[in-house]
């Protein structure tokens, strides 16, 4: 007990904005199984701040002090058992109680206020013209920003919500509200209800046990679609959310993501085993939103850059839908049962990254999009972030919740993803749904780690779970396969940092078709598989329908030859891994980008699917921007959009034009190739563009601007870009150092990305290292979101690589902060892979 004291002051002493595992572990060791039951009073005001009542009853083992995490609100009370504590002691953002509290049940009131968030973290404010809306984000740490709470993902509990808003707007939380709202006695007695003719209250039904990280507030005038009564699963109510100016545009869509969600929430229920656990099921889309969406229970908030304001490519359509589905099945894979910290993150978003796609492929079946090249374009995004100096396992040590912030990338999504669908397809369906069910019914409503995962799996017995975990989930990174042909033999060399054992299966082009045959690699580096009358110039293809997480290296005669028989091979997935195994060759500075451009030239004119087309420009896109010197990027960019101009010339497909369409706008640079564009013809989003590159390299046109303005209810942050072009670079570098918060994270990231525009390269070479001088200082002083959107916007993006290189380093020595620490290694890796890439050009 002395030791538990002493732990408890030595965390008390140190300032952070973080919540480490430690002490996570120790508050939770001081409670009780039974679920923290939590009543909050919110009074959402007009302008700037809210105020609020957070009351919260729990049991402890112990008498002890707590803490609660707060970060940013004022308190001006703080009630324990009934006893009004006289010294609120608020050290970081922790709110300490050190009196007062006793062994079993306890109850605590803390009243505060605070301001709306500019961040996208906490408790959001979006002006809509005169429109206010606000809208919670609290995942990994961030609940405790909007109000005080026991802010980790293993103390679940229960949210009864009384809110206190203007009568024209609506409020919307994880559960329903109820049609005769009574205030509770608390809010009368401390005098906090305001009898106010202009606002209403609101009262929530309580919710299921939850974590804090999922718990939802949103407010303001948004306008609800509700589903129809047919398109309903089970009768679970469902609605759609938008603020008033995004309505049409919603409308159009609305039917369709009723149908994939309820088509969806019956997949899940069959699947699992378990049905949907909540009790109701609101889609909100939220502007200025920090991430794609966000799983809450029972109120799931979505990027409204979902919400499509003009006809998009079918790819695009099925990306949302992906989108929609992926959060659904949070509702079972993180809300019903929850990790029990963010070491096992990956229970949540690896799952839901592969069911969604294994969801969609049996739900939307007559889209005539194929998934699984969708799942390979996400997969890309694993093997990029694997090989980067900052790779982790699957599983990892998390000491803190910035690094819980941190492992949100490809590694917890794509890579999980892939061993999750080995791993469903070596159960089969019946197996594992059956686990599933086993999974979701021995821990519902409460939290798991990785043990518990596999301890469900263990029905099957003919796996060897112990060396599949320590395999893949426990060790970094990926192998790559490469083979040579000879005396019948396929000899296949793997290479990597930790050998593994790989079932794959290869395409064997014989007689002008492709052949595919199953094969073992062992787990070494050379492996040879006996094959009668093989030629040594037979082309192979491994990993033949991506069934296995690797990479595939191809020789300069075998990358020829499948450049020249790609429209032999059928199946789109199969042409898209020959294309990715050459692009990584261009990022591995092993083939130069040139050569790469001209190679996909010809497959593009007969390449039918529009996200394979997609992922290739884009592909193209970032070829240009990171793997090609500066000198030469006109010239490059200028050949492409000579060749899409022709593609778009003779096509007549409406999702290939689209798609080819935004890239040759993108790529329009030149005053002759802006003069082929008529905005008139164009979308919204194209047309910004457009209007982009006129003014960078054409002229200043905002007779142009006015006139797009018309189509698009948020031109703003259109104009926020237009306008800070023409700033002198020294008054903005001063905005940006001395920012304050006058507008969101958002906004100004418009800014930096004007200031630190390509087009300005020659004017930008004395902010490079101001940059590093500063760096530090701005993520010890600033958010961590302003801070993250300083570094990714601001970056020098010159040619001065060696001197970025070293300074990176240099500020690595200066720094203990994860998200800069993290950041900076991964522009060493970058800047080392385009120092390799530009060496290629001669």
């Amino acid at each position: 007990m002395i030791r538990l004291l002493q732990q408890q002051q030595q965390f008390r002493n140190q300032v952070r904005y973080s919540l480490t595992h430690s002490e996570a572990k120790l508050r939770k060791s001081l409670f009780s199984n039974s679920p923290i039951e939590t009543t909050m009073y919110i009074e959402l005001l007009k302008g700037q701040k809210y105020r609020g009542i957070a009351q919260m009853s729990f049991n402890l083992k112990e008498t002890m002090s707590l803490f609660l995490d707060c970060q940013g609100q004022d308190v001006s009370s703080l009630i324990v058992n009934n006893q009004t504590l006289q010294n609120i002691k608020q050290d970081g953002n922790k709110l300490w109680i050190e009196s007062g509290l006793k062994k079993d049940q306890n109850r605590i009131e803390v009243y505060f206020q605070n301001q709306y968030s500019t961040t996208g973290h906490g408790l959001h404010s979006f002006m809509d013209h005169e429109d206010q809306y606000v809208y919670s984000q609290c995942e990994p740490h961030h609940a405790s920003k909007m109000f005080p709470c026991f802010d980790q993902p293993d103390l679940k509990g229960t949210f009864k919500l009384f809110a206190y808003a203007p009568k024209e707007w609506k409020v919307i939380s994880n559960e329903r509200y109820l049609e005769n709202p009574k205030i509770p006695q608390f809010v009368y007695d401390k005098g906090y209800f305001p009898f106010d003719q202009q606002y209403k209250i609101w009262e929530f039904d309580q919710t299921k046990p939850l974590s804090t990280y999922l718990y939802a507030i949103l407010a303001g005038p948004y306008v609800e679609i509700k589903a129809p009564e047919e398109l309903l699963h089970n009768s679970i109510p469902q609605s759609l959310y938008c603020r008033k100016s995004l309505l049409k545009f919603v409308m159009n869509d609305a039917y369709s993501i009723f149908k994939v969600t309820s088509d969806s929430m019956k997949f899940f229920d069959d699947l699992f085993q378990y049905k949907y656990p909540f009790g109701k099921y609101d889609q909100i889309f939220c502007p200025e939103y920090s991430t794609g969406a966000m799983e809450n229970a029972g109120a799931v908030t979505i990027n409204d850059l979902y919400v499509f304001k003009e006809p998009v490519p079918k790819s695009q359509v099925a990306s949302r839908a992906n989108t929609i589905i992926h959060e659904l099945s949070h509702m079972w894979f993180g809300d019903l049962v929850t990790m029990e910290w963010w070491d096992d993150l990956w229970l949540n978003e690896s799952f839901a990254e592969f069911i969604s796609h294994l969801c969609q492929d049996n739900v939307c079946q007559g889209e005539k999009v194929n998934y699984w090249v969708q799942f390979l374009e996400r997969k890309l995004w694993g093997y990029v972030t694997d090989e980067k100096s900052t790779t982790h396992p699957i599983y990892c040590q998390i000491d803190n919740t910035d690094q819980a912030e941190n492992i949100f990338d490809g590694i917890t999504y794509a890579k999980g993803a892939a061993l999750i669908k080995q791993i469903y397809f070596t159960m089969g369906r019946e197996g594992f749904s059956k686990a599933m069910g086993l999974y979701f019914q021995k821990h519902a409503y409460g939290n798991t780690k990785l043990n518990d995962f596999f301890e469900s799996m263990s029905i099957n017995k003919n796996v060897n779970w112990e060396e599949f975990k320590q395999e893949w989930i426990m060790t970094s990174g990926f192998n790559t396969l490469s083979y040579k042909c000879e005396n019948n033999q396929i000899i296949i060399k793997q290479s990597g940092s930790y050998l593994r054992k790989h079932a794959i299966t290869i395409g064997q082009f014989v007689n002008n078709q492709w052949v595919t045959r199953k094969i073992q690699v062992d787990a070494k580096e050379i492996t040879t598989v006996k094959i009668e009358n093989l030629k040594e110039d037979t082309l192979l293809i491994l990993n033949y329908n991506d069934e296995n997480y690797l990479k595939v290296s191809y020789n300069k005669q075998q990358t020829q030859q499948l450049l020249q028989n790609l429209s032999t091979i059928q199946n789109s997935l199969n042409r898209l891994l020959v294309l990715q195994s050459i692009f990584d060759q261009v990022r591995d500075g092993q083939t130069c980008f040139l050569d790469f451009q001209q190679g996909v030239s010809n497959f593009l004119q007969h390449e039918i699917d529009d996200t394979v087309i997609k992922i290739v420009l884009n592909w193209c896109a970032a070829g240009v921007n990171n793997y090609t010197p500066y000198k030469y990027r006109a010239e490059v960019r200028e050949n492409l959009a000579k060749k899409v101009k022709q593609l778009i010339d003779c096509t007549q497909e409406q999702n290939k034009l689209l798609t080819l369409r935004s890239h040759y706008i993108s790529w329009s640079r030149t005053i002759d190739r802006l003069q082929t564009i008529n905005i008139d013809e164009i979308g919204v989003k194209d047309g910004w563009t457009y209007i982009y590159n006129q003014f960078l390299y054409n002229k200043v046109q905002w007779n142009l601007f006015d006139k797009l303005s018309l189509q698009d209810v948020d031109h703003k942050k259109h104009k926020r870009f237009l306008e800070s072009l023409g700033v002198d670079k020294d008054q903005l570098w001063s905005y940006f150092i001395n920012f304050d918060k006058n507008e969101s994270v958002q906004q100004v990231s418009q800014v930096m990305r004007a200031f630190n525009h390509e087009k300005f390269i020659d004017q930008l070479g004395k902010y490079e290292v101001r940059f590093f001088e500063v760096i530090v200082q701005i993520f010890e002083t600033k958010e961590s979101e302003y801070a993250k959107a300083f570094f990714n916007n601001l970056y020098p993006i010159g040619e001065n690589l060696e001197v970025y290189q070293q300074l990176s380093k240099e500020a690595l020595t200066k720094t203990k902060n994860d998200f800069l620490i993290k950041l900076l290694k991964e522009a060493i890796d970058i800047n080392d892979k385009r120092l390799k890439a530009y060496k290629t050009f001669k």
